[in-house]
């Protein structure tokens, strides 16, 4: 089946379709798939702040989730 047949078929049975709900559910998953290829430009900020990140894991300055869920009780309870 080529693209442009299944397109055709998808686009019949939504013509066909009454049901709002499903109607509104597929027009949220089309708008994941266009939000999904959307590039996204970060800023030189948001690019600086990445850079660190990476090199923080590289050198292993990281937490564990366990040890992340850990320091939040203690903040919470505090």
């Amino acid at each position: 089946m080529t693209t442009m047949t299944l397109k055709k078929q998808i686009i019949k049975k939504i013509e066909n379709l009454n049901d709002q709900n499903i109607l509104k559910d597929v027009g949220k998953m089309l708008d994941l798939y266009v939000d999904m290829n959307e590039i996204i430009k970060l800023t030189p900020e948001q690019k600086k702040a990445l850079k660190k990140s990476m090199d923080d894991v590289k050198k292993g300055r990281v937490y564990s989730h366990a040890q992340v869920n850990k320091e939040i009780q203690k903040w919470l309870n505090d």
